[in-house]
């Protein structure tokens, strides 16, 4: 097994491990991953999605990051995460995970039932729906991360838009990654997207 596929796999393990440890419900952060002591370079990224998040002059926006396999979209948002969570201690932090519609149900479901949010423990309610309206509406600042972003018939196919439930509010902010251009493209404005390059996947090491 090669040395990135082995980090890799620490990396997912450690990820499950911390994640109920970073499950606050003083400012609910549902964050999967403990801050990377290692992480250096990227300082340029960092900065212009940081500027791009938490914009001074006018409302927060949608963002995304996109790359292929292996230059490091996630750790890169993970950074994000943790300077946010140091930066703004009363932001709200969610964390949910979209590679496929199984898992990214279930961490709303645990999401929405944590904030105690009225309809949670129905099982016939739509989770998604839930966290949506409370995010669209008084919930203080938050950042929002959809990780892996990557099946374009989930967030714009004719049964299921997963587009539609992205919240909006001016006091939040929303972080895809994704390998993919295209789905960047329809998921923030061209001038809101971080390309990281191939040439980068040795530095994500």
């Amino acid at each position: 097994m090669s040395t990135f596929a082995t980090e890799l796999r620490e990396f997912e393990c450690a990820a499950r491990e911390s994640e109920l440890r970073n499950f606050s419900l003083s400012y609910l952060k549902s964050i999967p991953f403990a801050p990377n002591k290692g992480f250096g370079g990227r300082e340029r990224e960092l900065t212009q999605l940081e500027e791009l998040l938490f914009p001074k002059e006018s409302e927060a926006d949608r963002v995304a990051i996109s790359g292929l396999d292996g230059v490091g979209k996630t750790r890169l948002a993970m950074q994000i995460v943790h300077r946010t969570e140091k930066a703004q201690p009363e932001s709200s932090i969610f964390w949910i995970p979209a590679k496929d519609t199984e898992t990214l149900e279930r961490k709303y479901t645990q999401i929405v039932r944590k904030l105690k949010l009225p309809g949670s423990e129905d099982p016939e309610a739509d989770a998604k729906k839930l966290l949506q309206n409370h995010l669209c509406g008084d919930a203080g600042q938050w950042l929002l991360v959809y990780d892996n972003a990557d099946d374009e018939a989930m967030w714009f196919g004719e049964t299921t838009r997963l587009k539609d439930y992205v919240p909006y509010n001016k006091a939040g902010s929303v972080l895809f990654t994704t390998r993919f251009e295209q789905i960047a493209l329809k998921l923030a404005m061209p001038d809101h997207v971080v390309k990281l390059p191939t040439e980068d996947k040795v530095m994500a090491r």
